[in-house]
């Protein structure tokens, strides 16, 4: 009993499967088949004679195809009602799509996929662009949306539209086609364009600036060191040598803002680096002019790193030379450099907003000097900003190393104490760490 219920689950279940088209066929078929199995043997058994037989099986016929006739009609009927039902619902529901189309806030077009012809557009698009529809219908997109970066959407009155598109494929009227929406982006691109228009001239005119100033301060520097030749009493001399001071200063500020406009001009060219021997060879000129300060390469292991040694380089000095800067004057002032561990990392900005790079080598950079004021950790690598009284530079160097580390698709931050899933953190003082893309 079990078998033949599972039989029948399955003949259900094809059954529902099958396209309609085959149901009323297939039950015709099926009552055809048992009457003409089934009638004449129940003639046979009723004893009818050969006469009789004729009429009963005329009779039979007849019955038959009026039976049949109106079982095809009944399933006709029922299939009829559902179609009709489905062409109900597809008629609402592209009623409702047209509704859409037609009163949606942003403006629309459908274009045929192949030739890309226009073939409809809704309310706001006319209104907006300035054709009627019949114009639009023929035109190609070609005619009123220019390739460009961003792209560009021409009015009917050749006034250009910047725009923003999102193309979606759609079947409109039986035809493969395109949906294109379009979100006027002009006065966000103009502004922008005005933006970096300024930046640019900003740009132009510290470089001059800074440019044309040495030349001034090189030759007061030149001066000073004539007037050092002549027989000078102390006040004068003391003097002068504010006068040198001052203007060493200003040159070295000047030469920061001049590599800080070429570093912004700087395209990162990346190079096999053997990060032992490059950081040996780096810190060997340090070691020999601060014989007092330790400095400590912690990477023994031969890995070559693949990225930029003149901005390497930048990132190196100005972390070192903010080390020396605020050092602690302890005879164990030192700067440490070594690596960490993807894990390590994660640890470090776990409770930071801060996207990681798919693959990274990670180094870092870290003192025993003061440490870092919290209301000042925030804006450290902003450009001119000093985060104690004691600074003496120029507020340039953490920015330039924060730019060149990003000109590279790098990363750096500075690693907190108060991340409590970083305790190797414990032995500094300021710990920066510099992520470089593998």
């Amino acid at each position: 009993m079990s078998d033949l219920n599972n039989r029948f689950l399955a003949s259900l279940q094809l059954w529902r499967k099958m396209p309609p088209i085959w149901h009323i066929p297939l039950i015709y078929a099926f009552f055809s088949y048992l009457w003409i199995i089934f009638s004449d043997r129940f003639l046979l058994l009723a004893g009818v004679e050969t006469h009789e037989t004729l009429v009963y099986q005329t009779f039979k016929g007849l019955f038959f195809v009026s039976i049949t006739s109106l079982l095809i009609y009944i399933l006709i009927r029922k299939h009829q009602k559902r179609l009709l039902a489905q062409q109900r619902v597809l008629l609402e529901n592209e009623r409702k799509y047209r509704l859409l189309f037609q009163k949606h806030p942003l403006p629309i077009w459908v274009y045929q996929r192949q030739d890309e012809v226009f073939l409809a557009a809704n309310k706001v698009a006319i209104e907006r662009y300035g054709y009627m529809e019949e114009e639009l219908l023929k035109m190609r997109l070609p005619d009123m949306l220019l390739k460009h970066e961003p792209p560009i959407f021409i009015h009917k009155k050749g006034t250009a539209i910047f725009v923003e598109t999102y193309h979606s494929p759609i079947e409109w009227q039986g035809k493969p086609s395109v949906m294109l929406t379009a979100i006027d982006i002009t006065e966000k691109t103009l502004a922008e364009r005005e933006k970096q228009a300024v930046l640019k001239e900003l740009n132009d005119f510290v470089y001059r600036a800074s440019h044309d100033l040495r030349g001034p301060i090189v030759r007061i520097l030149g001066l000073v060191q004539v007037l050092y030749l002549e027989n000078l009493n102390a006040q004068s001399l003391h003097y002068l040598q504010l006068l040198e001071h001052t203007s060493e200063r200003l040159d070295a500020i000047l030469k920061r803002l001049l590599l800080v406009n070429t570093l912004k001009n700087t395209q990162a060219t990346a190079t096999p680096i053997p990060l032992h021997e490059w950081i040996e060879n780096f810190l060997s000129t340090w070691r020999n002019e601060h014989p007092y300060f330790k400095f400590e390469n912690q990477i023994s292991e031969p890995i070559t790193l693949y990225a930029d040694a003149t901005l390497l380089q930048i990132i190196f000095e100005n972390l070192i030379e903010n080390s020396l800067q605020y050092r602690s004057l302890k005879e164990d002032d030192g700067v440490w450099i070594g690596l960490l561990s993807a894990e390590e990392v994660q640890n470090l900005t776990a409770n930071h907003d801060k996207t990681l790079p798919p693959s990274f080598q990670a180094l870092f950079i870290a003192d025993n000097g003061i440490g870092i004021e919290r209301e000042a950790q925030t804006r450290l690598f902003e450009m001119f900003y000093r985060g104690t009284e004691r600074s003496q530079g120029s507020g340039l160097g953490l920015y330039m190393a924060h730019l060149a580390a990003q000109k590279m698709g790098g990363e750096l931050f500075l690693g907190k104490k108060e991340d409590t899933n970083a305790p190797f953190l414990a032995p500094y003082t300021t710990f920066f760490v510099l992520l470089l893309p593998l």
